[in-house]
């Protein structure tokens, strides 16, 4: 709180004239994150026709996301305790739940993609397999933050390169 009250250059008591709630002040650091992570993702898979490469790409726009954008001291705070979406304001809890959407749309349709053409196997289901890439990609960087604190961008990246590097051989036939 005090580090978003000096960024805003407010006081801690001014930021609950704006947020009914310390959720829904998080919730909005989490929607400007999310805006930013889906220009990036947008950016990674411009010119990228491979569905394998673009989830690769999206691996490593997601990894440059957590050292840059959220390399901060609630960066690791969003990382080790997440938000509670039931806790927050309907408008802010739509807006989140919207953004997520968008961006599990750029892995869902990497997979989707690969199925269509025949490059990635017809025997899996694309919307669970985009939640197991999402959901993996976001333990990779919440283990790491609580096992190496503010080290972690390192271990995070290798260990996200090593684990990407196995999906599009998985997917294949």
């Amino acid at each position: 709180m005090d580090e978003i009250a000096e960024k805003a250059e407010l006081s801690k008591g001014t930021l609950y004239y704006y947020f009914s709630s310390k959720h829904d002040i998080l919730g909005a650091l989490q929607i400007e994150n999310m805006d930013v992570l889906f220009e990036w993702f947008t950016e990674a898979e411009k010119d990228l026709d491979d569905p394998g490469a673009r989830l690769i790409a999206l691996s490593k726009t997601y990894t440059r996301f957590i050292r840059e954008r959220l390399n901060t001291k609630c960066g690791p705070y969003i990382l080790q305790q997440g938000f509670d979406l039931t806790k927050m304001s309907e408008e802010i809890r739509q807006k989140n739940l919207d953004r997520i959407e968008g961006i599990f749309q750029f892995i869902y349709n990497a997979i989707q993609d690969g199925m269509d053409r025949g490059i990635f196997r017809s025997d899996i289901d694309s919307v669970k397999m985009s939640l197991a890439l999402w959901g993996a990609a976001i333990g990779i960087h919440t283990v790491s933050v609580r096992a190496s604190g503010e080290n972690a961008s390192e271990l995070a990246e290798a260990v996200s390169d090593e684990f990407f590097k196995l999906i599009p051989r998985g997917l294949m036939p």
